[in-house]
């Protein structure tokens, strides 16, 4: 992350009139080496993990079965062969 973009963050977090959801899949530890500024990563992380209501999901990801390599998984739908199409031109 560039410098101008940590300040933005920190200029974000900072207004305290506005809600923010950070969504990530990182854990926050892991977030300081990404923030050029030590001081400001320290900021940010300080009030995003000490001041936030903190929902950590667990389970499989489904982001996996949504490659576009992949078939798609689940039930699927299958046109019935005795229900004729419906051409408007028919």
């Amino acid at each position: 992350m560039a410098e101008r973009q940590t300040e933005d963050l920190w200029e974000r977090i900072g207004d305290r009139r506005h809600s923010l959801i950070v969504v990530s899949n990182r854990a926050p530890q892991i977030w300081y080496p990404l923030l050029p500024n030590p001081v400001l990563a320290e900021s940010v992380l300080d009030c995003l993990i000490n001041s936030a209501h903190h929902l950590i999901l667990m389970g499989r990801s489904y982001r996996p079965q949504r490659r576009p390599d992949r078939p798609p998984t689940g039930p699927q739908t299958v046109p019935d062969p005795e229900t004729p199409d419906s051409d408007p031109a028919s």
